[in-house]
């Protein structure tokens, strides 16, 4: 039996044998069936079985023969199989995480950046000794200075900066404004953009002239189911002569849009003759202006995007400016989204529950322009939001450095580190205080009093609103202070109380409460206007990734230590404070009575000194456990996303597109703020000019002119308006964007 089945122990027979998919190996001993494992080199199977035979003392150069690997690798494999300590040791070795194993860990240099700044203010000479020490406390980690040297140099070298700018400061008697630019996300900083017109233009659309000869005739009359989009064009030739990028797809979408195209698809319904007519170029069809968004998004998404900003610019009106300051306000909404993929869930307000979507971030100017749209996924909050938002609003104004820039968030949205961030990059900041409770009506004294108007229906008549308020300050628990203001406002069935908190210690009472109050005068229900008639709930594009937040949660678990080494610090800091007090926690009984003999005699000053002492850094305490738990909290919500394997939606197009959106959108209410003063009816007003744009007719074509004759349906008001209207375009000698320079002139037909 042993000549069969070739056992034996001096030269045993093993074959191997791939399956027919040859996706397992078979292994025989003899002819006696001994395992299967997987036809994959890469697989902890395949190496721990080539491990054991090399172990057992088969050739090394048979079995790398065998197998198809190198006889070293085999060696290799051999000497992890004798040299591991327990089966997770062999395992991580085998598959090859062992050579992800460093000292140098992110959660090690977390820690490391973290602590750096507070033992560099106190030791420049044994700093990096010091540093090691705590490493080796903390991670039971060995590093040698050079190593550890490497990653503080950058540190050291910045501090060592910002200590001899602070001294020229001090000696020049100027104050300088420091900006922190938030870089957790990759969205592109305004004021850092490549200069566009350097680069070389992707698209050769305008190559391919049109050429309609029925269109081209002279004195031809040709009908156009889009004929009152050339209505826009005296804005639309401000934005072709200010875009720094190719225009001819960016002007064939924003043509469509303003036509009432929200998406790729409902473009098929639209002639696309009479675009090419208006542009002067041949249009792309879906799949082709799919590829040209895609080619925007992820070859040259940054210069789009603030090429696409500065032309928005242009549509926007300047920024109020009072007592050298100007605000902001940013409109959050929830996009649901109802696709198959695993995204995170977030709060959607109008369902009222949680549910897979998106959140959009709108910047607006204080007469209810947007500026800028952002797109965020549900992986971080609100507030992470806000912060990405202040470089933009620094952005805006940047040719006015003695300008103070706010933001106001019209929901309840506020934590002290919000408010240092804030303070820190110099900019104010307004919003709701969450969980205010009214007082009793009674109890509150209201010093000040303003009056609110707000336009009704018709131009010119407003409605007035009486608001009460009174000024206190809100403390967080750290000690942080900021404004606060209790405002009542006079209902005939129920007057309203709430709380606004802000950090702007400059503009009045009065001034805040108005810029966080007017934002409902001018912007109320204008986000769905843009949603219905400018399609920016549309999805764009599927394209998603698959983040690991392996390396950012390592980090954070080094940000944690610190932390918690802070606050080990400054409770030792705090029992040596009481040794010459001679107890070991200060009551409030114990401060009193310290108070109380400092009054009457002058040899407890020393000691009250040290209450003074022991408060702060109480409080310092605090502060600290607080940013500890908040962090503990994000940091479990993270290892739970990367456990359960969530995946995120890839924005950039839908970002490209969204903001062309929004510039069609501004367009089209520049051309309201010419109609308004023809027709002042402004619930209709929005209507009857849409309503003109998508107006048919017949153009006729000539070597320097196009006649336009629109075939209406208004009646009454809204005639008379818009002939007033056209009349005043007539005037303004509108130009074709085709490039031949020829002139529109508008005539409105029954």
């Amino acid at each position: 039996m042993q000549g069969v089945l070739g056992i034996n122990h001096k030269k045993p027979l093993i074959y191997i044998q791939k399956s027919k998919d040859e996706k397992e190996i078979n292994v025989y001993i003899g002819l006696a069936f001994f395992e299967t494992i997987p036809n994959d080199s890469k697989s902890f199977q395949f190496r721990y079985f080539v491990a054991r035979l090399a172990k057992s003392g088969f050739s090394l150069a048979s079995i790398a023969r065998a197998f198809g690997i190198n006889e070293l690798t085999v060696k290799n494999y051999r000497n992890i199989l004798i040299s591991s300590q327990n089966e997770q040791e062999l395992f991580e070795r085998l598959i090859g995480l062992h050579c992800k194993k460093t000292k140098m860990t992110p959660e090690i240099e977390a820690f490391a950046h973290a602590r750096f700044g507070e033992i560099y203010s106190i030791s420049r000479k044994d700093y990096n000794k010091k540093l090691r020490k705590e490493i080796l406390q903390t991670f039971g980690v060995t590093l040698s200075s050079e190593s550890l040297r490497r990653l503080i140099a950058p540190l050291r070298k910045e501090t060592d900066n910002q200590a001899i700018s602070k001294n020229d400061a001090e000696h020049t008697d100027l104050e300088l404004q420091t900006t922190e630019i938030f870089t957790v996300d990759k969205a592109p900083e305004i004021n850092t953009a490549t200069d566009i017109s350097q680069l070389e233009s992707i698209y050769n659309l305008l190559e391919d002239t049109v050429t309609n000869k029925s269109c081209n005739d002279d004195n031809k009359q040709v009908f156009f189911r889009g004929a009152g989009l050339l209505v826009l064009n005296l804005w639309l030739q401000k934005f072709v002569s200010q875009i720094k990028v190719e225009t001819s797809p960016l002007l064939q979408w924003l043509y469509q849009i303003l036509c009432g195209v929200v998406n790729f698809e409902q473009a098929r319904y639209f002639p696309r003759h009479e675009i090419e007519t208006f542009t002067g170029s041949k249009t792309a069809g879906v799949t082709q202006s799919r590829h040209h968004l895609w080619t925007m998004a992820f070859k040259d998404f940054d210069n789009y995007v603030q090429a696409l900003f500065d032309a928005n610019l242009n549509f926007v009106s300047a920024p109020n400016i009072k007592n050298n300051s100007c605000y902001f306000y940013i409109d959050g909404h929830f996009d649901p989204y109802f696709g198959k993929l695993g995204i995170l869930k977030g709060w959607c307000a109008i369902k009222n529950r949680l549910m897979k979507g998106t959140n959009h971030y709108v910047l607006h100017n204080d007469k209810g322009y947007p500026v800028i749209t952002e797109l965020k996924d549900c992986f971080d909050g609100f507030r992470h939001s806000i912060k990405t938002m202040i470089p933009r609003i620094l952005s805006l104004v940047r040719h006015l450095p003695q300008v103070r820039p706010g933001l106001i968030y019209d929901r309840g949205g506020f934590s002290e580190q919000l408010f240092e961030e804030h303070d820190s990059t110099q900019t104010n900041f307004i919003t709701w205080e969450v969980g205010f409770k009214a007082p009793d009506e009674k109890e509150l004294k209201f010093d000040g009093q303003l009056t609110l108007y707000q336009e009704k229906n018709d131009i010119g008549k407003f409605k007035k609103v009486f608001i009460d308020f009174l000024e206190t300050t809100y403390q967080f628990s750290s000690g942080y202070k900021c404004r606060k203001f209790i405002i009542k406002r006079d209902d005939e069935q129920k007057p309203m109380f709430a709380s606004i908190l802000s950090n702007d210690w400059i503009n009045d009472g009065s001034t805040i409460i108005t810029y966080i109050l007017t934002r409902w005068m001018c912007q109320e229900n204008d986000f769905k206007y843009e949603k219905a008639h400018f399609g920016l709930d549309k999805i764009t594009s599927y394209a998603y990734q698959r983040p690991s937040l392996t390396d950012r949660i390592q980090q954070e678990k080094g940000e944690l230590q610190a932390l918690e080494k802070q606050i080990e610090q400054l409770k030792e800091e705090r029992q040596k404070l009481l040794q010459p007090l001679g107890v070991k926690t200060l009551t409030k009984r114990k401060i009193e009575q310290i108070q109380k003999a400092a009054s009457i005699n002058d040899e407890m000053t020393d000691k009250l000194q040290i209450v003074h002492q022991y408060k702060e850094i109480k409080l310092k305490i605090v502060k600290f456990r607080d940013r500890y738990n908040k962090k503990q909290k994000a940091l479990k919500r993270k290892e739970k996303i990367e456990a359960n394997g969530y995946t995120r939606l890839d924005l950039r197009q839908k970002q490209i597109l969204d903001q062309l959106k929004i510039v069609a959108r501004n367009i089209f209410y520049n051309a309201i703020e010419e109609f308004r003063q023809y027709y002042g009816n402004l619930r209709n007003m929005h209507v009857v000019l849409r309503q003109l744009t998508q107006t048919p007719g017949s153009i006729v074509f000539s070597d320097n002119n196009v006649q336009v004759n629109l075939q209406h349906s208004f009646t009454g008001k809204a005639e008379k308006a818009v002939e007033q209207f056209l009349e005043y375009l007539n005037t303004k000698s509108m130009k074709m964007l085709d490039g031949s320079n020829r002139t529109i002139q508008f005539n409105l037909n029954d």
